[in-house]
């Protein structure tokens, strides 16, 4: 919702209970026009086609062996207005079968200022997996947001959820700075504010243009 605008008519992203980003995905927001670029390991920023960008899927990535190994990750501009305070960076997760998936997660999650895990409010356990991956790699601020509220008809049964959430976390000895409730339904800047609100790490901003101004733009 942060990036279509609430636009019905543009598209969304991949959404499914299996892995369906294929690399990490920087998406900010720029001034005139669209652009598409990716980083490779040496921390060399190229452009890409936008038909290309479109193209690159995991399932795409999987029968070309050794072409994700070549990109770091993905950065992904447009106009929107909701980006131009943030920019958010979508991964592969933690929970995705595939052990590259969790690798790049965790090489650049702590790029970020804060890290917000999104649990649909409908699903059952939490992956152990991925908690251990959080406890063992995580340096930033944690939120959790359980999302699709709106399909519970009793406030009740979100308390549970909370509730459980909340409580395997503290077993694992996982700090949380906040848990939000958001659906389809809630008003955006109950999502937005809270971004918002997060402190900018300045000095890993610094760093990071400093190694991308140190490379020259190819396009592909």
């Amino acid at each position: 919702r942060i990036l279509s605008q609430d636009n019905p008519d543009v598209p969304l992203l991949p959404v499914s209970t299996e892995a369906t980003t294929a690399i990490p995905t920087y998406i900010t927001g720029t001034e005139a026009g669209a652009l598409y670029q990716f980083v490779t390991p040496d921390n060399s920023l190229k452009c890409i086609s936008p038909v290309t960008f479109r193209r690159v899927s995991k399932a795409v990535l999987e029968q070309i062996k050794g072409v994700s190994s070549l990109i770091k990750y993905f950065v992904m501009g447009y106009e929107n207005p909701n980006l131009e305070r943030i920019s958010v960076l979508d991964t592969p997760g933690f929970s995705s079968n595939d052990s590259e998936d969790s690798a790049r997660t965790i090489e650049v999650i702590n790029e970020c200022d804060a890290l917000f895990w999104v649990f649909d409010v409908n699903n059952g356990a939490i992956n152990r997996s991925s908690l251990a991956l959080i406890k063992n790699n995580l340096k930033r601020p944690l939120y959790i947001v359980i999302n699709k509220v709106d399909t519970k008809p009793v406030e009740k049964e979100i308390d549970q959820v909370e509730e459980t959430i909340r409580e395997t976390f503290a077993t694992e000895g996982i700090r949380i700075e906040e848990v939000l409730r958001f659906s389809r339904t809630s008003p955006l800047e109950e999502i937005l504010n809270p971004i918002l609100s997060i402190k900018r790490d300045v000095q890993q901003i610094a760093r990071s243009e400093e190694r991308f101004s140190r490379n020259a733009e190819t396009d592909i």
